[in-house]
């Protein structure tokens, strides 16, 4: 993420569990790294915590709607926040 988007997007994310946040050029991990080398301005994203994901032994049964809901609400609510900065 940009360093000038964290304060709009880390409230979101508050009661989320995470491991680091990464800000600037350490954020380019995953997915993410060519978001932000294609040059897009707002950029931000979120990893996998647990030891398996994307891996092969990744499965779908692993996780449930329950632990998707507030990370999905946490995006929705960022994504309000940075659409609506000037």
């Amino acid at each position: 993420m940009r360093a000038d988007l964290q304060p709009l997007v880390e409230p979101a994310f508050k009661d989320v569990a995470v491991a680091a946040r990464l800000v600037g050029a350490r954020a380019g991990i995953g997915e993410l790294r060519e978001i932000m080398g294609a040059g897009y301005p707002r950029a931000f994203g979120m990893a996998g915590l647990h030891p398996l994901f994307h891996t092969s032994r990744d499965r779908a049964g692993m996780t449930s709607p329950e632990l998707l809901e507030p990370v999905v609400r946490a995006f929705l609510q960022a994504l309000r926040a940075v659409a609506e900065a000037p």
